[in-house]
């Protein structure tokens, strides 16, 4: 009798110890998210361009330059609107440069330094109704620290870069599952 209840004893106490053991575990760290967010839109490298449009109506808006009485104005992952700004008060959209998935850029003298995710090209801008690709240095920004890794200006869920896929051209709202990815202010 003393032998069955000391057995008896122990499976209650472990039990209780197990209970206690797994009402203390935090199932939050495996809870799936399902969230609005952002998905990248990808183009494939054979598909990137550089060159000379019609001026296009302002989409979303990065970076702005002003040279002389120029203003180029950067669209996200779409390229650079050039206007006439020597009237403040009447804008004059001249061109749209199409270079895709370019965030960020630079000017000095005729030549354009601008990022398409991942390269950086070398832009020849003395005819800014055509463009010329002088130079490409292929996979300067890799770093998964880069704005291209992240939808810029936004903070919430989106779906991670996978650049196996291509390049980033732009961003959309998507029902997302399981994100991996989140910014935070």
């Amino acid at each position: 009798m003393i032998q069955l209840s000391t057995i008896l004893l122990d499976k209650v106490f472990y039990s209780l110890i197990l209970l206690l053991l797994l009402s203390s575990c935090d199932y939050s760290e495996f809870e799936i998210v399902e969230t609005d967010g952002l998905a990248p839109v990808y183009i494939n490298r054979d598909n990137l361009k550089v060159e000379s449009e019609s001026p296009r109506e302002l989409g979303d808006l990065g970076k702005i330059v002003v040279i002389d009485s120029f203003l180029l104005v950067n669209e996200l992952y779409k390229g650079i609107h050039v206007i006439n700004n020597s009237n403040p008060g009447s804008p004059i959209g001249l061109v749209f440069w199409h270079i895709s998935g370019n965030i960020d850029f630079t000017v000095t003298g005729d030549l354009l330094y601008a990022d398409n995710s991942l390269d950086l090209y070398t832009i020849d801008i003395s005819d800014i109704y055509n463009i010329q690709l002088l130079n490409t240095t292929e996979n300067i920004y890799q770093t998964p620290q880069s704005e291209q890794y992240y939808p810029v200006g936004y903070l919430g869920y989106f779906e991670c870069v996978d650049s196996e896929k291509g390049i980033v051209v732009d961003w959309e709202e998507k029902f997302l599952i399981d994100p991996k990815c989140r910014t935070t202010p």
